[in-house]
């Protein structure tokens, strides 16, 4: 008797070890690849890389995108994010300061010798592919802003000058996202040579599509007269250019940060000297209030058709279950442009 207890004991005591072991075998973290084509693997900073990376890579590729609900200007990276980069082949980074405060730690720190890329860490920079001639200086951006304000005040409006030299929202401008594209396309065909002509085909039709984009935008847009708007913040002057619209004004120079009086005072003074009369906000900001002191402030000095309205940086997924596909950036930037069609006169 006394030795078929011990024996019962044994066993209940091999049966209670196992349970606990058992969940440290298997209760790792999960894998981010786990159920993804690749290698080659690609890490995105943001939505439209990805996008970018999904059409020319198509299945043979697997993607990973880190800022999906936080910008890559407040983004701060999580351990799972980190995570991402240990099994990645390419890291792709918009580049021109934008994700300074976090890409380059985070490719040092990945402990991936894989990661190939542009610069010393294997970060893949497609800003360093655009030429001086595509992008905008932000020392003339601001000049144009300030023309015709510095007779009536002398303070400083706040220009801190955010990253760069040069405004860092290139993904926005139909001409500088297709640079991009030809740097996703060259550094994958690096990276999977076997399928080079593969990613040579599917870039040439996405290519093609960004044309029709462009051409489709410009026709929807050829009867606005007047093509002036104000902007919440300094990220879409490069889509302005791509279908001829000016942005005359922005309401923050630094997301979050709100304009001072005597600044408020020459948005007003200024909008209501060139004819502006749509104000843009942006969907991932809370600029909404000040956007509203300014249209009511226009109103009352007799501008009485003034409209606000969202476009989208794509900075984020917005809205947040907007579907991240190879469709993607085109949706968002035919939303923007179907806003100013409605907008605009």
């Amino acid at each position: 008797m006394r030795r078929s207890t011990k024996l019962g004991l044994v066993g209940l005591g091999a049966v209670l070890a196992a349970a606990v072991v058992l969940p440290l075998s298997c209760g790792g973290p999960k894998d981010p690849w786990e159920g993804l084509p690749g290698p080659p693997r690609v890490v995105a900073t943001f939505p439209p890389l990805a996008c970018f990376a999904q059409n020319v890579g198509g299945n043979h590729i697997g993607v990973l995108t880190l800022c999906t609900a936080t910008g890559p200007h407040e983004y701060d990276p999580t351990t799972e994010d980190k995570q991402k980069l240990q099994k990645a082949d390419l890291f792709l980074v918009n580049g021109l300061g934008l994700e300074d405060k976090f890409a380059k730690d985070m490719a040092d720190t990945s402990g991936n010798p894989k990661l190939r890329g542009n610069d010393a860490s294997g970060v893949v920079n497609l800003g360093d592919r655009l030429l001086q001639a595509k992008l905008v200086d932000k020392a003339e951006m601001h000049d144009e802003h300030e023309e015709g304000k510095k007779e009536d005040h002398d303070h400083d409006h706040g220009h801190h000058h955010e990253h760069g030299a040069y405004d860092p929202h290139v993904w926005l401008g139909i001409p500088q996202a297709k640079v991009m594209v030809e740097a996703i396309r060259d550094e994958l065909k690096k990276a999977d040579p076997a399928h080079a002509s593969e990613y040579d085909r599917r870039a040439a039709e996405y290519l093609a599509k960004l044309d029709k984009l462009h051409k489709e935008g410009k026709a929807d847009l050829k009867d606005i007269k007047n093509r002036k708007i104000v902007t919440s913040h300094e990220s879409l002057h490069y889509f302005a250019k791509s279908f001829d619209i000016e942005v005359t004004d922005v309401i923050e120079l630094q997301p979050g940060i709100d304009p001072d009086q005597a600044t408020l005072a020459d948005l007003v003074k200024n909008c209501k000297e060139e004819g502006v009369r749509v104000i843009a906000t942006e969907p991932q900001y809370r600029q909404k209030g000040t956007a509203q002191t300014l249209e009511n402030e226009l109103k009352r000095k007799g501008v009485t058709d003034v409209e606000i309205i969202d476009l989208d940086p794509m900075e984020t997924l917005s809205p947040p279950d907007d579907k991240l596909d190879a469709g993607w950036y085109e949706r968002r930037m035919r939303h923007n442009i179907e806003e100013l069609k409605k907008a605009l006169r």
